[in-house]
């Protein structure tokens, strides 16, 4: 019997049309990633027996909870669709590649997601549906190349999503499948604004976008979830700069407003993808970024901020995306 293999796991999504219904003979994309944890919960109902025994005697089918995290290699081709169901609206512009691809926040998701689990060596499929993101965090650490200049592997991202439910099957879901071709890019160039300026001193970072969304969205007559709503919006995140004044302290402890922008760029330099993250309404809240000091060698703090909606741009995060796709 072949037992199966983490290296043959595939997962692919595709967007619905209708909560919780997979399109028929779709095609779908390609989700790198380089762990996951998509998975199905029962919740019986259990009983106690009449008599002296202290035992459970009996269990009846409950709800199906269904979902989990997925950590991405993040690659800019399949992140416009993930980055619309976090956060709601896109447009795109360009007559041909590349083309522009602009989301904002909005009050309401699309739909949703199927994303399918693939065990592609034993012939198994796992297929969730009605996904809708709960989380999409990214990360960024530094690492200096041989030519000393800012460059970063890929960023790490983590995405976590919530089902309406699942379906085991014995075939695809898929017509085809799709992968991006940006997904091969080995490293990436990265600048941070703060306050329209670049941080030179910057460490790391870190950027969080949370859609509280309802995980107990049962009915009576479905062990399904019948929905899973959009909660409060919220982006947040931290940057890890070194420690050289209290520059950084002073905007923490006055309530600051200021301004973020990253910049993400395919290497090498002249790649046609990017991705730009604006938030153009930042406060710096929580705790202060005073350095604890552990050891003889530099020191980085910690600076935490929240997003708050911005009057002239009407949302909290506008995220431009530049890739060869026409549409996300």
């Amino acid at each position: 019997m072949v037992q199966s293999r983490g290296g043959s796991a595939r997962l692919a999504y595709v967007e619905e049309t209708s909560f919780g219904v997979t399109p028929s003979g779709s095609q779908m994309r390609l989700l790198p990633f380089h762990e996951e944890e998509l998975e199905v919960g029962h919740h019986p109902f259990f009983g106690v027996g009449d008599g002296p025994e202290r035992v459970l005697t009996r269990a009846g089918q409950g709800y199906i909870d269904a979902g989990g995290r997925v950590g991405l290699e993040l690659e800019l081709d399949s992140l416009g669709t993930l980055l619309k169901h976090t956060l709601g609206t896109s447009t795109t512009t360009g007559a041909q590649p590349p083309f522009t691809h602009v989301i904002k926040g909005s009050s309401l998701l699309p739909q949703g997601l199927s994303i399918e689990k693939a065990f592609t060596d034993v012939g198994h499929f796992l297929l969730f549906k009605g996904c809708r993101i709960d989380r999409l965090s990214i990360g960024f650490t530094i690492k200096e190349s041989p030519a000393r200049d800012s460059v970063i592997n890929p960023p790490k991202a983590e995405l976590e999503v919530v089902a309406k439910g699942v379906e085991a099957r014995t075939t695809s879901a898929a017509s085809t499948i799709v992968e991006g071709q940006a997904s091969r890019a080995l490293s990436y160039h990265l600048t941070i604004e703060e306050g329209g300026l670049v941080l030179n001193d910057l460490l790391g970072a870190q950027l969080n976008i949370e859609n509280h969304l309802q995980r107990d969205g049962f009915v009576l007559n479905s062990r399904e979830r019948y929905s899973v709503r959009e909660g409060l919006r919220q982006v947040s995140g931290s940057l890890v700069i070194g420690f050289e004044n209290l520059n950084h302290y002073g905007k923490l402890i006055n309530n600051t407003t200021s301004s973020l922008k990253i910049k993400v760029l395919q290497a090498p330099a002249g790649g046609i993808a990017s991705l730009e993250l604006y938030l153009p309404r930042v406060v710096f809240a929580g705790k202060a970024p005073i350095p604890v000091v552990k050891e003889a060698g530099p020191l980085g703090a910690l600076l935490p901020f929240i997003a708050l909606k911005d009057p002239l741009e009407g949302t909290d995060i506008k995220v431009t995306l530049i890739n060869n796709l026409s549409s996300i």
